[in-house]
């Protein structure tokens, strides 16, 4: 089984994530949270922003981090590029990942990328993916089998996980 942990970060303020849960000061709930699940890597979009996050997670976590292209969604939700046509990609990320993989791996996100894998998993039309609901700063768990997948959180605050 492969598990993969959305961090979701929203664009436009600041770094999506409080100072205290990116470790930038005071205690670190939503870094401590995440000891639990044993992060093999993490991964990012290549927007700045998101890059930084996951440069502070992962030295936190002492693991590795990766940048992707296949998480950006800034100029293409609403210009060119389709919902079918971002929702193709992040499925090809999320197969990549866990091909051949197992443990968890923690992917720092825009919000459409969550809500598109999250549509794709539970076999919705892609045009409920407004619908659902996915703060800045919340944390979804998607998990990977061999021939399944299944939504284990969607949305959750730090402040509600358990050990």
């Amino acid at each position: 089984m492969t598990e993969l942990i959305f961090l979701c970060q929203q664009s436009g303020n600041g770094s999506g994530f409080s100072k205290a849960q990116t470790g930038q000061s005071g205690p670190l709930p939503l870094l401590s949270e995440l000891e639990q699940f044993k992060v093999k890597r993490v991964y990012s979009s290549s927007i700045f922003e998101y890059e930084k996050a996951a440069e502070r997670i992962s030295s936190h976590l002492n693991c590795e981090k990766s940048i992707t292209e296949s998480l950006n969604t800034e100029d293409t939700v609403w210009g060119e590029e389709s919902l079918i046509s971002i929702q193709r990609r992040v499925v090809e990320f999320a197969e990549g990942v866990c091909s051949g993989s197992e443990g968890s791996f923690l992917v720092v996100s825009p919000v459409i990328p969550i809500k598109l894998l999250v549509v794709w998993i539970c076999g919705m039309p892609i045009d409920l993916v407004f619908r659902l609901r996915v703060d800045s700063g919340s944390m979804s768990v998607l998990r990977f089998f061999e021939f399944s997948a299944e939504l284990r959180c969607l949305n959750v605050h730090p402040e509600v996980i358990s050990p």
